[in-house]
């Protein structure tokens, strides 16, 4: 803070945040994201006070506005106490089946939070563990190189990963990838 005519004179929001982002990530940064609620004024703000400040060098070159988890039919939010910290959902779940519900919804989706969902979540990772473990099983069979030379399953697999690449490339859409 600092002495002022009005009292004490502290910076805004906007202004702490830019400070902080230019300080740990320097001007011109990849990606700057936050939720949908921050676009207008929070965001707009921080871009036209650093890049006003720096002569119009990109403050971030990607923004990406999630839209917001959902407790019980409304925004999660601290003002209203209806949170799920997650280090507790993590504790819960573990980390693999908070990421796997993360990523089967867009981000800029409304996203439920529910034990139900997270159950799905759970059952999935175990099907992608489950997979992985029968192709590891599958290549130390002795007829293992004969699927590596298998022009079919190759093709298969090339495709898959452009496929990965082109939803990720589309938006950051994870559950198509």
């Amino acid at each position: 803070w600092w002495d002022s005519p009005w009292g004490p004179g502290r910076p805004g929001w906007h202004i702490e945040c830019s400070a902080m982002a230019e300080r740990e990530l320097g001007m011109g940064f990849a990606v700057h994201g936050g939720g949908i609620d921050l676009a207008f004024p929070h965001h707009e703000n921080e871009i036209a006070q650093s890049e006003g400040a720096h002569d119009g060098v990109p403050f971030a070159h990607v923004w990406m506005h999630n839209e917001m988890l959902e407790l019980s039919d409304s925004k999660m939010s601290k003002s209203i106490g209806n949170i799920a910290l997650l280090a507790d959902v993590v504790d819960r779940w573990g980390a693999d089946t908070v990421i796997a519900y993360f990523v089967q919804s867009h981000y800029r989706s409304r996203l439920p939070f529910s034990d139900d969902r997270l159950h799905d979540a759970e059952a999935a990772c175990d099907r992608i563990r489950n997979a992985v473990r029968a192709l590891d099983r599958a290549l130390g069979a002795p007829e293992a190189d004969e699927a590596a030379n298998d022009p079919d399953l190759m093709k298969a697999l090339v495709d898959a990963r452009q496929r990965f690449h082109e939803a990720m490339d589309d938006d950051f859409g994870t559950p198509e990838a």
